[in-house]
């Protein structure tokens, strides 16, 4: 009567972490029996939250980022993957499966959306479980948020490593604090350029649609577009962030994001002694309705004053961009 033995298939030469994953499965199966028909597929699960996205009206980008972990999910996991009975040993599995080729921040990103998914399978009664007990214990501490912005110099030495046609997107990112798609939003008929604001016509939250005044050094590049219909042509995800890399290199600075452009303008007026508040209705954030009353009290001067405080980088607001200059590419 000793201690019985079960053995994972799984060949000695296989990495450590093929066993591993074995043994769990082995594990779960002698807790919860194994799997039998679906009940409720990877993929139906992640309709739901498709579904429960789209009736909150997230922007597109965002829809994309959540279909992107997806996929990684249904690649792991297979499309008749009966999430009604997932595990933490399966969780604890992906993230095995995962982690040499990514960061426990994306795994974590991609294991959000799967709890995610669950939630919204228990608010339509098709999951009895807790989605909270299935997150790895790894993942519980792991992640510090970005706090990657650029000092004035860093953003200088950044612009002048550019390539010409990209650097008055990079103004516009800086200094209006959009987010990644919003800036392409933006047409000739939202500019004010007598009361010197611009209409963003965000989509992610309820303060995201705002006016938001014109920064000193924006002013002659929004000029000089006034004309063009969509004031900014797209830039492709993937183009920026190998764009933002090879610069930073060249420029030798750490490396950076698009949202750390975004941060930038928020670090430069919360430096300028600008309140976190008007910095905050600035960037078309928003937590609490408290906070959306405080700002609905925020005239126009007093955020115009605010714009005001961002630092000129080109001389009077010169540029080295030509007005027929046309954007080609990378």
């Amino acid at each position: 009567n000793g201690p019985r033995t079960t053995s994972t298939k799984v060949s000695v030469d296989q990495p450590e972490r093929v066993a591993r994953i074995a043994a769990k499965k082995i594990e779960r199966d002698k807790v919860v029996g194994p799997r039998t028909a679906p009940r409720l597929t990877i993929v139906e699960a992640l309709e739901l939250l498709r579904a429960h996205k789209e009736r909150k009206g997230v922007s597109a980008s965002t829809m994309e980022i959540t279909r992107d972990k997806g996929r990684q999910l249904i690649a792991h996991f297979g499309v008749g993957f009966d999430v009604a009975a997932v595990t933490l040993a399966d969780c604890e599995g992906y993230m095995d499966a995962r982690r040499p080729d990514v960061t426990d921040h994306t795994i974590a990103k991609e294991l959000a959306t799967l709890r995610a998914a669950l939630v919204q399978a228990r608010r339509h009664g098709r999951y009895i479980g807790e989605p909270r007990d299935l997150w790895p214990s790894e993942l519980v501490d792991f992640y510090t948020p970005r706090d990657r912005w650029l000092t004035v110099n860093e953003y200088r030495r950044l612009r002048m490593a550019a390539y010409p046609p990209r650097r008055e997107h990079l103004a516009a990112y800086v200094y209006l604090g959009v987010r990644y798609s919003e800036l392409y939003r933006i047409r000739s008929e939202h500019l004010d350029l007598a009361g010197r604001r611009v209409f963003v016509d965000g989509t992610k939250t309820k303060a995201s649609k705002r006016w938001v005044p014109i920064a000193r050094e924006l002013v002659p590049v929004l000029e000089r577009r006034a004309d063009r219909g969509q004031l900014f042509e797209p830039w492709l995800r993937q183009n920026m962030r190998q764009s933002l890399h090879r610069w930073a290199t060249k420029a030798q600075i750490a490396p950076l994001s698009a949202n750390d452009l975004r941060r930038t303008f928020a670090s430069w007026l919360c430096s300028a002694g600008v309140p976190e508040l008007t910095a905050a209705r600035l960037m078309g954030h928003t937590s609490s309705t408290m906070v959306r009353r405080v700002y609905a009290q925020l005239g126009d001067e007093v955020l115009l004053e605010a714009i005001d405080r961002l630092p000129l980088v080109t001389v009077d607001g010169a540029t080295d961009m030509p007005r027929d200059s046309v954007e080609t590419g990378d």
